[in-house]
């Protein structure tokens, strides 16, 4: 029949093979269908060979299986996206105090004069500061430099530059730290920490009078915990305090064993993700596998035992890009990464029929005996 079928059709012969079991009813039961590939068929004068296309769902997947395939997250997201409220994270950021000399202590002169000069402290971001909320807070260097409050103008600490500003809209509480020595030398001086508000008004969060002539040495030791409300500032300066001669000062930093250093736990804006149930999901790969045609469905075969399988009931697949934030966010797997999935976290394995894959739980597929 297939000679006969080949001979006169050629390369456009059909034929399919169909294997049928009996029944105890006597009647036939299908069991497994394929196409004949005429493109292999071979004879001799006793025999002929062909091969059969194997075109069924499972040999489908075990072709399948390892391809990987994108999809975008907006066509298979969930109506409802996952509320994220975020976690609270730890921040940590480092400046460090340059040196005005080719010494290892840090030297700084200036001038007193009736007590309206401020020097900034000259402060550097050290490294990648560790922030891990962003668009809470901004840090700066500061550079020195001097400021001067003239007659008839506005406080002059509305000018002073910051290295640490809370732009967020709700308060922020910060641990600062720093410590070092000071040697200071002639007149009368002093190291100031200042919050400063959006109206400009100054709160002093650590002051260090320095009321010695002679080098005498302080140790600078600032350990505090502050609310900063929104728009507040940190500034940190030294101030000439007023004197009837005026004349110059110089102070001498050195030992500085804890850098400027800021550290507060906060957590981010709560934002919608976009998720994707697990049976979404698992019917694209089907599609995808099956040349994206339809007639293949998948199903989570979950018992009546809610308690047991709490979790595959609530489980959602989040996309790394969605998490992310990312446009046109896509997710990435295949059908095996998906298996794996299924059974690693929940025991649930696939059972392929004809055209139908269903994952169930690994025990319900072995019985007593």
């Amino acid at each position: 029949m297939l000679l006969k079928e080949y001979l006169e059709q050629y390369l456009n012969s059909s034929a399919t093979i169909v294997f049928y079991v009996r029944n105890n009813s006597w009647l036939l039961n299908e069991k497994f269908r394929c196409a004949l590939d005429f493109s292999t068929f071979t004879y001799s004068n006793t025999t002929c060979e062909i091969n059969a296309v194997d075109n069924s769902l499972a040999s489908l997947i075990k072709a399948k299986k390892g391809t990987q395939y994108e999809y975008p997250v907006s066509e298979l997201k969930d109506s409802t996206p996952l509320y994220y409220d975020r976690l609270e994270m730890t921040s940590h950021i480092e400046w460090i105090i340059p040196s005005q000399s080719e010494y290892s202590d840090i030297v700084y002169d200036f001038t007193a004069s009736n007590g309206k000069d401020f020097y900034m402290v000259p402060l550097y971001i050290k490294g990648d500061p560790e922030i891990a909320v962003k668009n809470i807070i901004e840090v700066y260097d500061v550079e020195y430099e001097k400021i001067t409050e003239k007659e008839n103008e506005l406080s002059v600490k509305n000018k002073f530059p910051y290295f640490f500003d809370n732009i967020s809209a709700r308060p922020l509480t910060v641990s600062v730290k720093c410590k070092f020595d000071i040697a200071h030398r002639l007149f009368v001086s002093e190291l100031v920490l200042h919050k400063i508000d959006k109206s400009g008004n100054h709160t002093n969060l650590y002051n260090l009078s320095l009321p010695d002539r002679n080098p005498t040495v302080h140790t600078v030791d600032i350990d505090i915990t502050v609310t900063l409300e929104p728009g507040e500032k940190l500034s940190l300066f030294f101030h000439a305090v007023k004197t009837t001669t005026g004349g110059n000062v110089t102070v001498t930093l050195s030992n500085m064993t804890i850098p400027m250093t800021i550290e507060f736990i906060a957590r981010d804006k709560p934002i919608d993700v976009d998720v994707i149930k697990p049976v979404t999901l698992l019917n694209r790969l089907l599609r995808s596998i099956n040349n994206d045609k339809e007639g293949v469905t998948g199903e989570i075969a979950v018992p009546d035992n809610p308690n047991l399988y709490i979790g595959i009931n609530n489980a959602l697949i989040v996309p790394a890009e969605s998490i992310r934030g990312l446009e046109k966010a896509k997710v990435y797997t295949s059908y095996t990464k998906f298996a794996n999935w299924m059974s690693t976290v929940f025991g649930f394995v696939p059972v392929i029929g004809e055209n139908k894959v269903t994952f169930v739980p690994r025990d319900t597929l072995f019985q007593g005996s």
